[in-house]
């Protein structure tokens, strides 16, 4: 049986986005379904419910959470200034990484939510942070002319990672909330296959200041 990846893009009602993918050694990321929901519990049981047709929940093996998974005591996260630095040599303004503080409810619960949804469900999955707008960026769908939200990447900037299907390539390229899910599980692909192109940046941040918010320690893999 083919192993699953998963990506979650938390936020608001009808902006809670959803995606399930299969593991393929390479790129692109094969998709499977994508979708929408109001909140955790409707996303996850949308994402289960494709599962079902294709393989089991024990064939979950990762999945990519578009939240921040530990928090810090004194101040901003040292990951966040990580991908923060990258981010001007790819001209976007450091904004986009936003500190912990800064960030709405509905994505610091329900990205907490969805992550021990999936650890309830499925205890053996690999779970890592993802930022799929600086992704974007660092690997090259996001530029000067195309700068999301105003101007989204369009299905030729994507199909080098994600896709096919055509039709849900194209959903991605049309809805960000699509998008943003399937890049997280992009970024569970990423370290899942321990990919070459990517790294993971966790290690920046060590206690005693560092608090997970779920055990065992997420992984955060951005490209290199």
């Amino acid at each position: 049986m083919t192993d699953l990846i998963l990506g979650f893009d938390p936020g608001g009602e009808d902006n809670f986005g959803w995606c399930v993918a299969q593991n393929n050694p390479n790129t692109p990321l094969q998709l499977v379904e994508m979708g929408v929901a109001d909140n955790a519990h409707d996303a996850f049981e949308g994402a289960k419910a494709i599962i079902a047709k294709v393989a089991s929940l024990a064939d979950v093996k990762a999945c990519g959470i578009d939240a921040p998974l530990h928090w810090v005591d004194n101040g901003d996260r040292q990951v966040d200034k990580h991908v923060r630095d990258r981010i001007p040599q790819r001209d976007l303004a450091s904004g986009t990484v936003q500190a912990v503080n800064s960030l709405q409810g509905a994505c610091l619960a329900q990205g907490i939510l969805i992550a021990r949804l999936i650890q309830n469900a499925c205890p053996h999955v690999k779970i890592t942070e993802a930022h799929p707008k600086a992704a974007m960026w660092l690997l090259g769908i996001a530029t000067n002319i195309k700068r999301p939200p105003l101007i989204g990447p369009q299905d030729s900037d994507l199909q080098k990672w994600i896709g096919p299907p055509a039709k849900l390539l194209a959903a991605c390229a049309s809805f960000d909330h699509k998008r943003d899910a399937a890049i997280g599980a992009l970024t569970a692909w990423a370290m899942l296959n321990n990919a070459l192109t990517w790294k993971n940046i966790a290690s920046l941040e060590t206690p005693p200041h560092r608090h997970d918010l779920i055990s065992p320690k997420p992984e955060y893999w951005i490209p290199a």
